[in-house]
């Protein structure tokens, strides 16, 4: 595994795993709402089984997400970072290539779809607008947020957005 970095059309730096197969098939892994690029050691097994058949992998974190410089989510940002990694895989070599979502990174795989996508697969397929009871997630501080999960896999509701418009963004997904 390679740690890579990359930008997103927001000049905003986004943290990537690559998997490299040997070949010049990839298929990009796209984590759901509040997750990063290890989808909770989910896309590890997926890349290991991947990687085992000559399949190479990218799993990267969203911005706002994981590694990823700080931003707000939404879905058309979102959409914009897989984007870009789709550019950046290019950029590498690699000429087939797929994409796979979990919970809301299948919504932004639809939404990111173009004709050079070869296939696109995935789980816990989000199909409708989702609300999130916060409190429930994460207790009524940062403090919890931190105690939960983490400072890096939620950096989207910790540090400097304190008071930004994050909860209408996250309504919006």
């Amino acid at each position: 595994m390679n740690n890579v970095n990359f930008k997103n059309s927001r000049n905003l730096n986004l943290s990537g795993n690559l998997y490299p197969a040997g070949t010049d098939d990839i298929i990009i892994l796209c984590h759901g709402f509040t997750s990063d690029k290890y989808s909770s050691g989910r896309f590890e097994r997926l890349t290991k089984a991947l990687n085992s058949i000559n399949i190479s992998a990218f799993t990267f974190d969203f911005s706002g997400c994981g590694e990823s410089d700080d931003d707000s989510l939404n879905m058309d940002k979102e959409t914009d970072d897989l984007k870009s990694a789709i550019n950046y895989v290019k950029n590498l070599g690699y000429k087939r290539i797929a994409l796979y979502g979990h919970s809301l990174g299948t919504v932004i795989c639809l939404k990111a779809f173009t004709k050079e996508i070869i296939v696109m697969t995935f789980s816990g397929a989000g199909t409708d607008s989702m609300k999130y009871n916060w409190n429930e997630l994460f207790g009524e501080s940062d403090e919890g947020i931190r105690e939960k999960r983490g400072n890096n896999r939620t950096k989207a509701w910790t540090g400097k957005r304190k008071d930004s418009n994050r909860g209408a963004d996250a309504e919006r997904i």
